[in-house]
């Protein structure tokens, strides 16, 4: 998976693409990470939400 990093708009397109989602789609999913493991909680673990996107990257991840 080879993801551009040149520009913000690049590097969602390269994103959306490996994930095979849309812009809309990939922004539903950082919102559902926020409410899931941030919201109302005062200690941010890093360990959750690594868990919670490796997951869904799995599910997603474009097999071209």
């Amino acid at each position: 998976m080879y993801i551009n990093t040149a520009s913000q708009k690049l590097m969602v397109s390269s994103v959306c693409e490996a994930l095979n989602v849309s812009e809309n789609e990939l922004d539903d999913l950082f919102e559902d990470c926020y409410n899931n493991l941030q919201k109302d909680h005062h200690i941010f673990v890093l360990d959750n939400q690594y868990d919670f996107f490796k997951e869904y990257v799995q599910e997603h991840l474009s097999k071209k």
